[in-house]
């Protein structure tokens, strides 16, 4: 019964995400709105949602950082983001997949700067029971 109650938060949390990451990137979501307080299965507070982008260097990636910080607010959502030094600084990404894990977040949304690095560390996160959702990268 516990699994089905996480399987159903994380598609909730799905349906939190995906304004974030429109809002993010500029568009202009059209979609149901999410619970105005949503909280946490396991803290009972706010779901933490990390974003993690390639750097924070590039204006694409600022204002989907700025998007989605407008979006949790609105939301209830604790977002905690977090950026390469550098485009291709994965070990960044890795220390803050690992960090979110840590923390007990919901879900990830996270911009690879190299995939294949990531997988041992998504496969973490996912065994964890974070959702992953990569965005511009496959």
């Amino acid at each position: 019964m516990q699994a089905l109650s996480r399987l159903m938060a994380t598609k909730g949390l799905a349906s939190s995400l995906l304004p974030l990451v429109l809002v993010g990137c500029g568009a202009d979501p059209k979609l149901p709105s999410a619970p105005s307080s949503p909280t946490s299965p396991v803290s009972g507070g706010p779901p933490v949602v990390g974003l993690i982008t390639k750097t924070d260097a590039n204006p694409f990636f600022v204002a989907m950082k700025e998007g989605a910080l407008r979006q949790a607010a609105e939301l209830g959502v604790q977002l905690r983001t977090f950026a390469g030094s550098h485009d291709g600084d994965s070990q960044a990404q890795v220390r803050a997949i690992d960090d979110l894990i840590a923390v007990g977040a919901e879900g990830i949304l996270i911009t690879p700067s190299d995939p294949a690095a990531l997988v041992p560390a998504v496969t973490r996160a996912r065994q964890a029971g974070l959702a992953v959702i990569a965005l511009d990268t496959p």
